[in-house]
């Protein structure tokens, strides 16, 4: 094809490829969800992944009731069991003080957590989100054969960032082919994540947002994955 019969090519991809993205994006999320469910309601207080500051609160007030509540029989026990060595001391107050309300505070949440999630009304729930994703996923696959079916344009290439760059470069006359497009866009990517990189290290926050787009490109392969499975299963 020509300079013109390309333009008009990826003129006619755009409104497919945003909606391969925007189902892409809705899969995503679903699948999100169904991770979040599945580490259950309390996900965000006890674990590492979801800590936020809903944990710190949380762990703060235990830590405060806790030592309120035992504070007066922990410090018998610590007299009790103390012998006179500075290390041992410490070991003992680290296990007594901190380590055992610790390890209470995480196996409740631990417990309480497994409780709920094993509740009918929670099993639900979740059993909606996975419908949910399974239709989203359907959804996306099937808006990927039918933009694969109407181009040769790797499927790498295929997101609204990399599209709109190969529309430009056949509009204004910069490319004359799909591989010199492919090629201007290469340089163009380095050359902004080289550029995000350098003012996101510097803290040049409005400087470097600039350039988010080319990071996200790079992060975001899925389209890629999505068509190998595609291969695999035919």
């Amino acid at each position: 094809m020509n300079q013109k019969q390309w333009l008009a090519h990826i003129q006619s991809l755009e409104v497919l490829v945003e909606q391969n993205e925007r189902a892409q994006g809705d899969e995503g999320q679903c699948l999100e969800q169904i991770q979040q469910l599945t580490s259950g309601p309390l996900r965000h207080f006890f674990l590492p992944r979801y800590l936020n500051t809903w944990f710190a609160c949380a762990i703060i007030l235990f830590l405060f009731f806790f030592h309120t509540l035992f504070g007066n029989r922990l410090i018998a026990v610590f007299q009790l069991l103390s012998l006179p060595f500075f290390l041992y001391k410490a070991l003992l107050f680290l296990s007594l003080f901190i380590l055992t309300p610790l390890f209470l505070y995480f196996a409740g949440m631990y417990g309480m957590n497994r409780l709920i999630k094993h509740s009918r009304l929670y099993k639900q729930k979740l059993e909606h989100a996975k419908q949910q994703f399974d239709s989203a996923k359907a959804a996306a696959r099937e808006t990927l054969q039918q933009l694969l079916s109407e181009t040769d344009i790797p499927p790498y290439y295929l997101k609204p960032y990399a599209i709109q760059k190969f529309k430009t470069y056949f509009l204004y006359q910069r490319a004359d082919n799909l591989k010199e497009a492919i090629n201007l866009f290469e340089i163009e990517k380095t050359f902004e994540l080289h550029q995000y990189a350098m003012f996101r290290f510097h803290g040049e926050k409005k400087a470097y947002r600039v350039f988010e787009k080319a990071l996200h490109f790079e992060k975001h392969k899925k389209t890629a994955a999505l068509v190998q499975n595609l291969k695999n299963n035919h």
